[in-house]
């Protein structure tokens, strides 16, 4: 009788810490999973989400190249604007797409030592720049040799 009794109580309490693992291991593997925006490839990551991301890519011929990307999860209309060093507006444009990705090319200027990339949302009050400082080095190192 204590047999039965203590074996029916092991085999309650083994299912039941089997159960718990299984809900607790499934309740962590969904709370890991991001989640996507409909036919969007925006991953709903709050670290990610209304952040603007400026990447220098090089010079070229027709002068200095950056990637812009910006995730407008809700859709609505922001400014981008790109500025000199005295505040003179290069490029403004109002956009409204959810994954915003644009190739800004710049005629190279001697005389302009910084640009300034902003992100103006009026309804949210939300701003975001990103400073970019211009150096240049020239170096002309001419060897003529004659045999």
């Amino acid at each position: 009788m204590k047999t039965q009794t203590l074996n029916t109580i092991a085999k309650r309490f083994f299912l039941g810490n089997i159960l718990a693992a299984a809900l607790f291991l499934s309740a962590q593997a969904k709370a890991n999973t991001p989640k996507t925006a409909a036919n969007q490839n925006i991953v709903l990551d709050s670290s990610s989400a209304y952040k603007l991301d400026l990447v220098y890519v090089g010079n070229s011929a027709e002068g200095l190249e950056f990637d812009v990307r910006y995730n407008n999860l809700s859709g609505k209309y922001f400014s981008f604007v790109i500025k000199d060093d005295n505040g003179d507006v290069l490029f403004e444009q109002s956009y409204n797409n959810k994954a915003f990705y644009k190739k800004v090319q710049l005629p190279e200027v001697g005389d302009v030592k910084s640009l300034t990339f902003t992100i103006l949302n009026e309804k949210n009050k939300m701003v975001q720049t990103k400073d970019v400082k211009i150096s240049t080095n020239l170096i002309q190192d001419v060897l003529v040799k004659i045999n």
